[in-house]
């Protein structure tokens, strides 16, 4: 549900306006509620994995592979590493 609530539309919304439409819009505030809430979401992902291997703990489950092609486009394709 993480990543079907949060990281996916955030990350997907933040790479719309930064690869595709940031440059576009004068109103930048669209833009930075989802960097904010993407950064948020990556501090809970950070936290969650702090003193683990994986997401969910000692195994590699279907979370992990939720998540990681979000986090992985939000730096390669959408290029926003740097938000």
């Amino acid at each position: 549900m993480f990543q079907v609530g949060g990281v996916g539309p955030m990350f997907g919304q933040v790479g719309f306006f930064h690869k595709f439409a940031g440059k576009d819009f004068e109103d930048k505030r669209p833009r930075d509620r989802y960097v904010g809430e993407a950064k948020r979401l990556l501090a809970v992902l950070d936290g969650r994995l702090r003193g683990r291997e994986w997401t969910m703990g000692e195994a590699f489950t279907i979370a992990d592979i939720a998540i990681f092609p979000w986090v992985r486009n939000l730096v390669g394709f959408y290029g926003a590493g740097e938000l």
